[in-house]
């Protein structure tokens, strides 16, 4: 930053209003003031979010290096005062881009309380529920209402613009015997709420949108993102599992816009203190969902739980390529004293050869855990380690990356 508070290299503004770190993953950087190329610097991008007159703003600069972003970054902070008689003031700033977040974070957690897998670490589908005991569709909104608030309540902030609830959400609802209207609230209130009357609004009024937000008495910060009419039929599939499934794929893109990955390092006392982190976060998180929704019709209890992982190095230098031969073997037991840990060996494999020798070290592990008969294949897996550490950390696999403990 020059003095007087001018960069030696001008920025270019981005989007304004509501921008987001998915547009800025997608936008060109100057090189010079009067030219701008199609190339991309991993780190030049500034989010700006503030409000001006109660109303909030967003607004995006692109920089020509890291060092004039972290420089504006640092004289806007916390920056306020009036202009034309209004309150202004920076609300928040986030430099761009920024590391993959968790996209099956929740998922995990709905997958706990299930007892069973409803989407993979691989692909970003989803798999349904069909519920035994269909919803009316007031029912399903206020749980798809408690869900998002229960979420959001546990995000952090990053993880809010990612899954695009960085705003509260809210819902009204009119329902009769015909159809059932639901419009959605940004920016307020949370929770659902009926509509006294039915809306003076056709199926086909392009004024719809306008009649329900004079009838919703919105406040300046919230505004109606979407009406939406159906009939009032029961509603058969799960609607929390659907709400968790398309704030996965938000995150999901959210992460492929960041074009990063979160290291993983391979060496056992990094990996024991970051899966018993992300365990306990499970655990926690699939707590709140369980006390705020009912999720499917058979939910199982959230008790502690241990998980020993065997990890398996294809070589002493295994390149740092995820190898079909590198492996992750895990035991998950309950834990009596209501602890919720990870603890994992790592060991490497002496050639490549056949994996027969394999065995035998991993029989010796599983001896040395000093487990009862009956727990030993409690839980038991062997697969590719990328895909069992992506499962484990909430992420998907083109989220992660190996990092040598030894050399990064």
């Amino acid at each position: 930053m020059a003095p007087g508070g001018r960069t030696d290299s001008p920025p270019t503004h981005g989007p304004y209003g509501r921008a987001t770190p998915a547009a800025l993953s997608q936008s060109n950087r100057p090189r010079r003031p009067d030219r701008v190329l199609n190339s991309y610097d991993p780190g030049s991008n500034l989010l700006v979010r503030g409000n001006y007159a109660g109303r909030g703003f967003y607004a995006a600069v692109t920089f020509t290096s890291a060092t004039d972003r972290d420089a504006a970054r640092e004289h806007l902070g916390g920056l306020s005062g009036e202009i034309l008689g209004q309150r202004f003031e920076v609300d928040d700033l986030m430099s761009h881009p920024v590391g993959p977040v968790p996209s099956r974070r929740f998922l995990k957690a709905a997958e706990r309380l299930l007892g069973k897998s409803i989407s993979t670490p691989v692909a970003s589908r989803v798999t349904s529920i069909v519920l035994d005991q269909p919803l009316a569709p007031e029912d399903a909104l206020r749980r798809k209402a408690a869900a998002l608030h229960t979420i959001r309540e546990r995000s952090g902030e990053l993880e809010r613009v990612a899954m695009q609830l960085d705003k509260p959400v809210g819902y009204a609802y009119f329902s009769d015997g015909d159809s059932f209207l639901e419009a959605e609230i940004l920016g307020g209130r949370e929770g659902i709420e009926p509509l006294a009357t039915r809306p003076d609004a056709g199926w086909d009024d392009p004024y719809a949108m306008f009649r329900v937000a004079q009838m919703l008495n919105l406040q300046p910060q919230e505004r109606l993102s979407h009406v939406t009419r159906s009939g009032n039929r029961i509603k058969s599939q799960d609607p929390v599992v659907a709400v968790l499934g398309r704030l996965h794929l938000h995150a999901a893109q959210f992460d492929t816009y960041q074009r990063q990955r979160r290291s993983v390092l391979l060496d056992a006392d990094w990996l024991e203190r970051t899966l018993t982190e992300a365990a306990r976060r499970n655990l926690e998180d699939a707590r709140a969902l369980a006390s705020a929704v009912s999720l499917g019709d058979m939910p199982v209890a959230t008790e502690p739980r241990t998980t020993y992982l065997f990890v398996e190095l294809n070589r002493e230098e295994p390149g740092w390529v995820p190898g079909a031969r590198s492996t992750a073997t895990s035991i998950v037991v309950p834990n009596p004293e209501g602890q919720e840990e990870v603890r994992v060996a790592v060991v490497y494999r002496r050639d490549e050869g056949p994996a027969g020798e394999d065995r035998v070290a991993r029989s010796a592990w599983v001896q040395q855990l000093g487990l009862a008969g009956e727990l030993r294949d409690y839980q038991h897996s062997v697969g590719d380690l990328l895909y069992k550490l992506a499962d484990m950390l909430g992420h998907k696999v083109d989220e992660l990356r190996f990092a040598n403990p030894n050399h990064d």
